[in-house]
């Protein structure tokens, strides 16, 4: 879906859960035009490096729970991170993702070391 205002416009795209393989990332972007603002919502975010090669500018997404326990620290002794799209801020080229860790739980209704978050993220044009 487009939305313009002001000769400016982004386009809005929704894809499934990757997980249940009903995820059509070409048929959400069909009729972006090439120089408007992509930004995607997906569920999981298994799906930034499709998003990157399509040329998606921004991917908001969940699924993780940010985790749920985290009992480790977030990084190795070498510094790295343990895993890669847990929550937060990310990028993949030149497509940023913002995981939220969300408000629920999986399998068991515990969080640990993660509480449960409701983002707000402001979207500003340049």
């Amino acid at each position: 879906m487009r939305f313009e205002k002001d000769g400016a416009s982004f386009w809005l795209a929704g894809v499934d859960d990757t997980m249940v393989g009903l995820e059509d990332l070409p048929l959400a972007l069909a009729g972006a035009q090439a120089d408007e603002m992509k930004l995607l919502l997906a569920h999981n975010p298994i799906i930034l490096r499709r998003a990157a090669r399509a040329g998606v500018d921004f991917v908001l997404s969940g699924h993780t729970h940010g985790g749920q326990v985290a009992i480790r620290p977030e990084r190795s002794a070498s510094g790295r991170p343990r895993r890669r799209l847990l929550k937060g801020l990310g990028r993949q080229g030149e497509t940023q993702i913002y995981v939220t860790r969300g408000l629920g739980t999986v399998i068991l209704p515990i969080r640990y070391g993660c509480p449960p978050e409701v983002s707000l993220l402001e979207l500003r044009s340049i």
